[in-house]
C-alpha cells in the first residue's frame, strides 16, 4: 500500500511539473498568451471623419496590410449620443508594422445615410459602396479622415508592387499634387457639412466644396447621370475618379509616383462639372439647377472662380506636367 502511495504520488508531481513548463513554454513563443505578453502589450487608435457627404451609422474597419482579418471596427455617428455624423474612432492592441487600410462601407442593418449635396437629400449608399483610406504608419498618424480623395490615393497605393509605407505615402502626395494642387491640409482637412461651413477654416471649405462638386459629378457624368438612383450615382462618381487616379499614374513604389500625363486626370474631370455647374448644365433628379441647392458660400465660390476653381486648376497642371512626386505624407 505504502509504495502504491508512494507511486501516485510521483505520478501526480510529474503530470504537474510538465504541465508547468508547457505552459511556460507557450508563453514564451510568439504572441501567444500569458501575464508577461498581456503588460506589454500597447494600444494603437486612429480616429477621423468618414465622409462623401458626412456618412452616418456607417461600419469602419481596419486591417494591417493585405490581411483581411479586421483588426479593429467602428460606427460612424449620427449626430446624437455625443458623437458627430461621419466620426469614428480604431483602437487595437495586435501588433501591426504594415500600413493600416481603413475601410468604409454601409452597415448590415441598411440604417447607414450618406449626405447629397446636391439634392440636399440623404440617401442610403447601396451594399457594394465603399470609401478608403490606407495609413502608412499606425505609431504616429492619429487622425486620418476618409473621403473620395483618400480612396483615389488607396487606389494608386494599390497599384504599387508592394505596398510599403513609402509607396503608401507617395500615393497621398500623388493626390495633393494632382487633385489639390499641392493643398496638403485641404487633402487632410475634416469634412463639414455644407450647413457648417460659415465658421469652416479655408481648408475645410475647399474640401466641403470638392465633395460638392463630386456630388454633382454624379449628376452630370454621362455614364453616371443614368444610374437609377441618387446614391448609384454618387457610387459611380467615386468610383469613377478612384478608376481614373489610378489609370493616370505611369509608376508608383518607394522612390515616388510619377502621373501618366497622357491621361485624363481625376482634377479634369472635376474641373469640367464645375464648369458644367457654372453655366448651370448640371441639374438634380427633379431638374433643378443643383446651384440652386448649394449654401450661398459654395455657390460664390464656384461662380466666381475662388477656392476649388484655383486648386482644380493647379493639380491639372501638375498632372500634365508628368513630374514625379514625392512626398512624406
Amino acid at each position: 500500500m505504502n509504495s502504491q502511495l508512494i507511486q501516485g504520488f510521483v505520478i501526480k508531481t510529474l503530470a504537474t511539473t510538465v504541465a508547468a513548463a508547457f505552459a511556460l513554454g507557450l508563453g514564451g513563443c510568439g504572441g501567444g498568451g500569458g501575464a508577461a505578453a498581456a503588460s506589454t502589450s500597447t494600444t494603437t487608435s486612429i480616429g477621423g471623419v468618414a465622409s462623401k457627404g458626412l456618412l452616418k451609422h456607417a461600419q469602419v474597419t481596419a486591417y494591417c496590410g493585405s490581411s483581411s482579418i479586421a483588426l479593429a471596427q467602428d460606427t460612424t455617428g449620427d449626430g446624437t449620443g455625443g458623437k458627430a455624423k461621419g466620426a469614428y474612432t480604431l483602437s487595437w492592441t495586435s501588433a501591426c508594422s504594415e500600413p493600416v487600410k481603413i475601410v468604409v462601407t454601409p452597415s448590415a442593418d441598411g440604417q447607414t445615410r450618406m449626405e447629397d449635396e446636391a439634392t440636399k437629400a440623404d440617401v442610403t449608399p447601396g451594399p457594394s459602396f465603399k470609401l478608403r483610406a490606407i495609413v502608412a504608419d499606425s505609431s504616429t498618424v492619429k487622425t486620418q479622415n476618409v473621403t473620395p480623395a483618400t480612396d483615389m490615393a488607396s487606389a494608386v497605393a494599390e497599384k504599387a508592387v508592394s505596398l510599403t509605407a513609402k509607396a503608401v505615402a507617395n500615393a497621398n502626395a500623388l493626390i495633393v499634387a494632382t487633385v489639390f494642387g499641392g493643398d496638403k491640409s485641404a487633402y487632410e482637412a475634416e469634412p463639414k457639412s455644407p450647413n457648417n461651413l460659415v465658421t469652416a477654416k479655408p481648408e475645410e471649405k475647399k474640401l466641403a466644396s470638392l465633395l460638392t462638386t463630386i456630388s454633382a459629378m454624379a449628376q452630370d457624368d454621362a455614364v453616371c447621370k443614368t444610374k437609377s438612383t441618387d446614391a448609384a450615382k454618387i457610387q459611380c462618381a467615386v468610383e469613377s475618379l478612384s478608376k481614373e487616379a489610378k489609370d493616370s499614374v505611369e509608376k508608383i513604389d518607394d522612390d515616388g509616383a510619377k502621373p501618366d500625363k497622357t491621361k485624363q486626370s481625376p482634377a479634369d474631370m472635376l474641373a469640367k462639372t464645375r464648369d458644367d455647374l457654372k453655366t448651370g448644365k448640371v441639374k438634380d433628379h427633379d431638374g433643378h439647377d443643383v446651384r440652386d441647392n448649394l449654401p450661398e458660400i459654395e455657390k460664390a465660390d464656384i461662380e466666381n472662380d475662388q477656392g476649388i476653381g484655383v486648386m482644380l486648376a493647379a493639380g491639372s497642371a501638375t498632372a500634365a506636367s508628368g513630374v514625379s512626386i514625392t512626398g512624406g505624407h
